[in-house]
């Protein structure tokens, strides 16, 4: 990246065309972490769920201590944790370049 500060009060960035590409590899990581399943609480919709020592197999809740563990995607998990809390807990919105604008 190049940025050109002018004499007046704005800059001009030029983007080098590897950093677009980079852009996209982002988007597409992105898509690959949706594709993982995530392992929720089913009483509190808790994702802090940790494993017993000696059971590799079973899971517990780290804020209500039940053993009721679900796995499902995490486009799934947000909307029952919008039913049940009226709003969704991970909201998307479009990221505009420059990031920091």
């Amino acid at each position: 990246m190049l940025v050109l500060n002018l004499q007046s009060s704005y800059s001009v960035i030029i983007l080098k065309p590897s950093m677009m590409d980079n852009e996209h590899k982002h988007t597409e990581q992105e898509e690959q972490y949706d594709d993982e399943p995530v392992f929720y609480c089913r009483r509190c919709l808790s994702l802090n769920i940790r494993q017993f020592p000696l059971n590799v197999d079973q899971g517990y809740c780290d804020d209500c201590g039940t053993v009721d563990v679900g796995s499902t995607s995490i486009e799934e998990w947000n909307k029952m944790y919008e039913e049940k809390y009226g709003h969704p807990y991970i909201v998307k919105r479009e990221l505009k370049w420059p990031y920091w604008y």
